[in-house]
């Protein structure tokens, strides 16, 4: 398995990952042979990272923390929660929709916890006309895998995962010419942007149905803890501990998700971003337990070590995550010949560090 950039992907290549739709359907199932028609169509779905198989990561393979089921599942709700809202029409289908979305919730909680450590290190694939709807069923995840981490009960894991289901709810009421403007937003736009959280708020306060502690997440996790975020300037005393996961959890997505005006961050770019903010923007006992979490060289990058080779990784050390498991990869005649398709545990062999992680 793996992850390459749809522009270096040729046809005749075979699909290790199935690739979703922003309504939770799959678009096309693993093993699927990769046609120009579809790698077109990829690309203008937005889609611009694809997993497939190859004979340099022969045998490898990896569980994502939640099925793609019950995350397809969460999606589909997600889906129509927003499509509901932006219609105006959320409250009069609210019990069903957020029965649904209780359950999703649900679902994700127990397939968490039925993992003895859980360790995100798969990069998940996202559109740009999905970005909103894939955004907020990972943000969800990784929040209550947090969660978990901060050893919350099922109560508080359950109203954090709804609160971040539908933490972006407010985008709706935002033209979408401005979510997806490709250049820089005009101060005027950006305002518009900032309004989100509020009028995302006023949205879910409507309805008893949603905690006041899962409501906050939506109006607060664009907030920081040194008094620079948005709506309200708040500092970290003044920030509900759900929207201070929540702004983690929104921003490390959103490092990692390709957008318009950039493309993605690896993972350990992103962790590096979140370390750097811990402690002023972000709540540092947070970004520790969520960054314990999160592989910063998932299975089925490419990387540079400092031995100058190019390795796959392979396998992650859950418990030493910085240190993963990686293949040597032969890229002339000499170096096939020498050590290509040796496998390297980082963790055994502290000599050897990894220099960077290459893009796709």
């Amino acid at each position: 398995m793996r992850l390459m950039s749809i522009d270096a992907v040729m046809p005749g290549m075979v699909l290790s990952r199935p690739v979703y739709g922003i309504d939770g359907r799959r678009w096309l199932a693993q093993g699927v042979e990769l046609t120009q028609h579809y790698i077109d169509r990829l690309r203008e779905l937005g889609i611009l990272m694809v997993y497939v198989w190859d004979e340099a990561t022969s045998g490898v393979e990896v569980r994502d923390v939640v099925s793609d089921e019950t995350r397809s599942r969460a999606m589909a709700i997600v889906c129509k929660m927003l499509a509901e809202a932006s219609r105006g029409t959320i409250h009069a289908r609210r019990m069903a929709l957020y029965s649904e979305a209780s359950d999703a919730v649900g679902a994700i909680i127990d397939e968490l916890r039925s993992k003895m450590r859980t360790v995100v290190s798969i990069m998940n694939l996202k559109s740009f006309d999905g970005y909103t709807y894939e955004h907020s069923v990972n943000c969800c995840i990784l929040g209550i895998m947090t969660g978990m981490g901060l050893k919350y009960n099922d109560i508080k894991l359950r109203n954090l995962g709804i609160g971040l289901l539908m933490h972006d709810i407010g985008k709706m009421m935002v033209p979408r010419d401005i979510l997806n403007k490709a250049g820089s937003l005009d101060p005027w736009e950006f305002r518009r942007v900032q309004m989100h959280p509020e009028a995302g708020f006023k949205l879910l306060s409507e309805d008893d149905e949603i905690s006041a502690t899962s409501r906050v997440i939506c109006l607060q996790h664009h907030e920081r803890c040194d008094g620079s975020g948005y709506p309200r300037g708040l500092t970290i005393d003044s920030i509900q501990e759900f929207a201070r996961i929540g702004a983690v959890v929104d921003v490390y997505d959103a490092l990692t998700s390709d957008r318009i005006y950039r493309p993605a961050y690896m993972p350990s770019q992103a962790a590096e971003i979140l370390r750097r903010g811990a402690g002023r923007e972000f709540d540092p006992e947070i970004v520790e337990e969520f960054l314990s979490h999160i592989a910063p060289y998932p299975i089925g990058a490419t990387v540079r070590l400092s031995t100058g080779q190019s390795a796959v990784v392979v396998d992650i050390n859950t418990d030493d995550i910085a240190r993963p498991v990686v293949r040597i990869l032969g890229q002339d005649e000499e170096a096939r010949a020498a050590n290509a398709g040796e496998e390297i545990d980082l963790s055994k062999h502290r000599e050897i560090n990894i220099a960077f992680c290459l893009r796709p």
